[in-house]
């Protein structure tokens, strides 16, 4: 009854939220990756009780990749999708080590000025790392979920 009733949750939540990338084939394989592993990242807020309210969000050149809320949070995320296998000894390191404090920075610029433009109605806010590693052939590896990163 329980797993019923969380299936239907979440049913209800996919309809709320905005509706996923569509990944074209013609696109380049980065491009590819990217919409894929903010799909997977939707999809895994979903499950944890989010509605996914933005994607790409854009505000004077800063992006936010997904903002998710529930009834406690607000979440500004950022997605960072990689091809291979979770190896935090890999020369580039783990995704998460792309967000710049120039990328943090233009986050809380473009989640501020949207914290100012509504009402939060006591909602917390926070920022989110999702690490998504795809197989080659772009099916899921794992994600990663970093929350308050």
């Amino acid at each position: 009854m329980k797993n019923k009733l969380n299936s239907l949750l979440t049913a209800i939540r996919r309809r709320k939220s905005v509706p996923p990338r569509v990944v074209n084939d013609s696109l380049p394989t980065h491009l590819k990756t990217g919409i894929i592993g903010e799909n997977l990242a939707a999809e895994y807020y979903i499950e944890q009780g989010f509605i996914i309210t933005a994607r790409n969000f854009v505000l004077h050149k800063n992006e936010i990749d997904l903002i998710a809320e529930n009834k406690q949070y607000i979440v500004f995320c950022e997605v960072k999708t990689r091809i291979g296998k979770h190896d935090p000894c890999h020369e580039r390191g783990r995704p998460a080590l792309a967000v710049t404090k120039e990328k943090q920075r233009k986050l809380i610029q473009a989640a501020s000025h949207l914290v100012l433009k509504r009402k939060s109605e006591g909602k917390r806010f926070r920022f989110d790392i999702i690490e998504v590693y795809l197989n080659p052939d772009l099916t899921t590896e794992s994600i990663y979920s970093i929350p308050n990163a």
